[in-house]
Formats: structure tokens, C-alpha cells, sequence
């Protein structure tokens, strides 16, 4: 397992990512899973974090270093969760890897960051919060995880559309909590175009779907599609895809009904 989540934070100051991944790591004790407290990151984040900072977070600067700061703490939180499924699912620990993308410019592992980058006048690597590799060392996911869409869904979009014939996943990791995820571009964008939407708050899962089943379910398709969105249990679902023995992916699969319990 080469997945670390001891990773230099790209849009918040070290200074307040230490004190707040501190303060989260603190809470989560209380919860006894990283898992669990991922599917209420919000209500952490917002309720029990931001306001221990005082000004630091306040005003209209403060506001956008706060999304900043939280949109990292949320990579940190979702590398956390995937961490703790892939130390209690023997398949998972055996079969899959899950690598950070701050790594893909070291050498050690630039035989991966060599199955993904767009190669131009330049090499360019795509936004890439994480990759899933598979036993034969091949590169079968990228995951982005954000807080807010505006137009980081977009982007994923773009990415996946450029990877098409490699045969990479995309799987967009978010808490749902803004509802712009329902405006039909970005619907679109979910349902046609990349491969898996992870929504890690339930009742923000539940209340989407509701949406969308309320106003696209008469059609044909819209199970066939709906099927790709999920919370905590799709997303250890979709990791166990990347088993390439179909015994141990179907074992994987029925371990991950744990979490829905979590």
C-alpha cells in the first residue's frame, strides 16, 4: 500500500493546514473512523473547526482562505477514509494501490505519472489528487475530491475526456453539500461523462437522487445511470473494480457493506 496522507497541502498555509488537519485528527478520535466522519465532514469542518480560529477565517478574505484551507482538509479527510478501507479489506491491501499525485513528479514513480500525462511540446499531468493502480502496476483511476464544483467539475471533465482511449477511470469525490451539483450541465457532466461520482455525505446523496429521480426517473436510462453515483460503500465498490482476480473483487465487494454502517 503506497497511499500517504502526509502530503503538503497546494492552496492553504502550511500554518493553518497543521492546525486544522490537528484539530480533525482530534475529533475523529471521538468518532473511532475516519470513515465515519468523513460522511459529516461538513458538519465537523463548519461547526466544531472554523469557528475555533476567530478572525483567520473571516471576512471576505478569510471566507476564500477558509475554502481554500478546507478544500485540502477534505483531500486529507477522503485520503484518510480510503486508507482505513484498505487497511480492514485484506483484497484491497493486497491488490491496490492508491498514490498521491504531489508523487508523480518524484522518479520512484514516474512510471505511473508516465500512463497519464498529456504529452505535448511539453509533458503536462492532469489535476490529479490520487491514482488507483492495480496488481500489474497499471493505472486504472484517477480521483478528484473537492468541496465546491464551480469549475473544478468542469476540469475533471476535460481530463477524462482527454485520457478516453487509456482506458483511465475518473471518479469526482465531493460532499454535495452544494446543490449546484443538480444544474443540468453539471448532471450531464456526472451521468454521461465521467465514470463514478462519489457523494460522501448521505443525506446529501439521498436528497440529489431524489432530485434527479423526481425529474428524470421516467426515462429509459436513468437507472443505468444513477448507478454510478453512490456514497461511502460505492466508493469501496468501485476500488474493489480494480481486482483484476474476480474471486477476491467479489470478496472485496461484500466487505465494503460494512461501511454502510459506519
Amino acid at each position: 500500500m503506497d497511499i500517504s496522507c502526509d502530503f503538503q497541502p497546494r492552496f492553504c498555509k502550511n500554518t493553518y493546514y497543521s492546525a486544522l488537519k490537528e484539530k480533525f485528527d482530534n475529533i475523529v478520535r471521538q468518532y473511532n473512523s475516519y470513515i465515519r466522519a468523513l460522511m459529516e465532514f461538513d458538519v465537523i469542518t463548519e461547526n466544531n473547526i472554523r469557528i475555533g480560529f476567530g478572525n483567520a477565517f473571516s471576512g471576505r478574505s478569510g471566507s476564500q482562505r477558509w475554502k481554500s484551507c478546507k478544500g485540502s482538509l477534505y483531500e486529507y479527510a477522503v485520503c484518510r477514509a480510503i486508507q482505513e478501507m484498505i487497511d480492514r479489506i485484506h483484497e484491497l491491501r493486497q491488490n491496490v494501490k492508491i498514490i498521491h499525485g504531489l508523487k508523480l513528479d518524484s522518479n520512484e514513480y514516474r512510471a505511473y505519472a508516465n500512463q497519464i500525462i498529456i504529452r505535448d511540446w511539453s509533458d503536462i499531468l492532469p489535476d490529479t489528487d490520487f491514482i488507483v493502480v492495480d496488481s500489474n502496476n497499471i493505472v486504472r483511476a484517477i480521483i478528484s475530491c473537492k468541496t465546491s464544483l464551480r469549475e473544478r467539475l468542469t476540469e475533471t471533465a476535460f481530463w477524462k475526456m482527454e485520457h478516453k482511449d487509456r482506458n483511465i477511470e475518473y471518479i469526482f469525490i465531493t460532499t454535495g453539500t452544494n446543490r449546484e451539483i443538480t444544474l443540468d450541465t453539471n448532471r450531464y457532466i456526472i451521468m454521461h461523462i465521467l465514470d463514478y461520482t462519489i457523494i460522501t455525505e448521505q443525506n446529501n446523496l439521498e436528497g440529489i437522487i431524489r432530485i434527479w429521480k423526481n425529474k428524470y426517473g421516467t426515462h429509459n436510462d436513468f437507472e443505468k445511470l444513477i448507478f454510478k453515483i453512490g456514497g461511502i460503500v460505492k466508493l469501496c465498490e468501485v476500488l474493489c473494480n480494480y481486482i483484476n482476480n474476480e474471486e477476491e473483487r467479489n470478496k472485496c465487494k461484500n466487505k465494503c457493506l460494512q461501511f454502510g454502517h459506519s
